[in-house]
């Protein structure tokens, strides 16, 4: 026998053996014993479908506003919402120290200039606006949370006369608001040496500024997204270096940035007729219409009667719980010739006895959060949520159902796990970073009311 062959029937019987055992380990159904788990055992995921949702709308009483570099200005009618007027309370900043502009040089003007979003605006950009500026009798401080209700820190007499203007892009290259500051206010500031060294000993005497806005009436108005922190925002001071026509014209500009600046909106909103009943207790109103503004104008109350305590035998898993509202694309663009913006995002607060706000425990980590979405569906023309860590609280007993605030705002801007977590208010949960405005199908709409999704599992037991 050739010896070259022994190892290859050696690898050959190795390989017959395994595979009659590997056949012999094969199921066999008609041997009892075999199959422990029955079939009708398997997860097998179900679906309820179209749960009532009913909703109505609410205002805010004011929301906090935050000292970042975006602040809207402006006043717009909406013949659905309602009049919206929205101010900026600022202070202007040294950008050096120890200014001096010289015996010999001349003011020749001041003026206020807010770079503007020529795409994030609401209304009609063609309608001039009259600016009035105050001077501030109170410091504004970075220490200090300003809500959006606020009027007391300013003196109630102008210090300019109103002026009417739409945004430019000259001379400074982009599109911006240029608003004339009252020449006697300026000549004092430009020639007080004394104020003029260092930027706290300025802010001491010269504390900020208000500015408000209003429109003419028939118009529709406009509000525009100012950004406080462009390189040409600032309040300029134009100015001659000598006395004599060839002398050189400069600027000097004081910056809405650094570390004492402070940047905050005020919010004046009256509802339109329609709006202001339901908002004061014609609920039966949001089964037409749901209105939801941003900067704080509304929220949405709704509840969802399916969602409550469900003590059953057989416990649930629950996959996914789903929240649509549809846009009533009929109503959104509004009935003038102005720019109605749907907000990019949404998000559903759970309420609690008290009936304030509470953070989604879909909130909680990254994984879920990216689950819950409250984006804007461009394609479906809806807002979808998914609060499927919620919903299995409020089955299984763990939380109690006392319904749950819709509102303008966005959620993954301040999420960390730990300050929900920690957290016993919502104040980080921003919603004055939004001016956009959506009009949601009501509960009569027989297709595109909201509705509530539910698909879960039953995990079946043994007797």
């Amino acid at each position: 026998m050739n010896k070259k062959l022994i190892p290859s029937l050696h690898k050959i019987v190795f390989i017959i053996i395994v595979s009659t055992l590997v056949l012999a380990c094969k199921k066999d159904h008609n041997v009892l014993g075999v199959d422990v788990q029955p079939a009708e055992d398997a997860l097998n995921a179900e679906f309820i479908g179209d749960l009532a949702v009913t909703a109505h709308t609410l205002k805010f009483d004011s929301i906090v506003t935050f000292s970042d570099q975006y602040k809207y200005l402006g006043s717009h009618r909406d013949a659905y919402f309602g009049s919206t007027e929205c101010g900026i309370y600022l202070n202007a900043n040294l950008p050096t120290t120890n200014i001096n502009f010289g015996n010999t040089a001349s003011l020749l003007s001041a003026e206020i200039v807010l770079a503007v979003d020529n795409v994030a605006y609401m209304g009609d950009p063609t309608v001039p606006l009259t600016f009035s500026v105050y001077p501030l009798d109170s410091s504004l401080s970075v220490k200090q949370t300003y809500f959006t209700s606020i009027t007391r820190l300013h003196n109630p007499v102008p210090m300019t006369y109103s002026y009417s203007t739409t945004f430019t892009d000259k001379p400074y290259g982009v599109p911006v608001i240029r608003i004339p500051l009252d020449f006697n206010f300026a000549s004092q500031l430009f020639k007080d040496t004394a104020s003029l060294v260092n930027n706290d000993v300025f802010l001491a005497k010269y504390k900020g500024f208000y500015i408000k806005t209003s429109f003419a009436s028939g118009t529709e108005g406009v509000i525009y997204k100012a950004d406080l922190g462009a390189d040409v925002s600032g309040l300029y001071l134009h100015y001659k270096t000598g006395i004599t026509p060839s002398d050189t014209v400069t600027d000097y500009k004081l910056v809405f940035t650094g570390a004492s600046a402070v940047k905050i909106n005020t919010v004046k909103f009256t509802p339109s007729t329609t709006l202001a009943k339901q908002i004061n207790g014609d609920t039966a109103l949001g089964s037409v219409n749901l209105f939801l503004g941003g900067m704080g104008l509304t929220k949405l109350k709704f509840e969802i009667p399916y969602l409550k305590y469900n003590p059953d035998s057989i416990p649930k898993a629950i996959n996914r719980a789903e929240i649509i509202f549809n846009v009533d694309s009929k109503i959104q663009l509004g009935t003038g010739v102005g720019r109605y913006i749907l907000p990019p995002k949404l998000v559903v607060l759970p309420l609690d006895s008290s009936g304030r706000e509470t953070y989604d425990l879909d909130l909680l980590n990254s994984s879920d959060y990216l689950r819950y979405d409250g984006t804007y569906d461009a394609t479906k023309n809806r807002y979808v949520f998914n609060i499927a860590r919620q919903a299995q609280a409020i089955m299984s007993g763990k939380k109690k159902n006392y319904g749950f605030y819709l509102s303008v705002a966005n959620a993954d801007v301040v999420f960390t796990p730990l300050y929900y977590l920690n957290s016993k208010n919502l104040l980080l949960l921003r919603r004055d970073n939004y001016i956009e405005r959506v009009v949601l199908v009501g509960s009569n709409d027989p297709v595109y009311k909201p509705k509530f999704n539910l698909t879960y599992i039953k995990f079946k037991q043994d007797k």
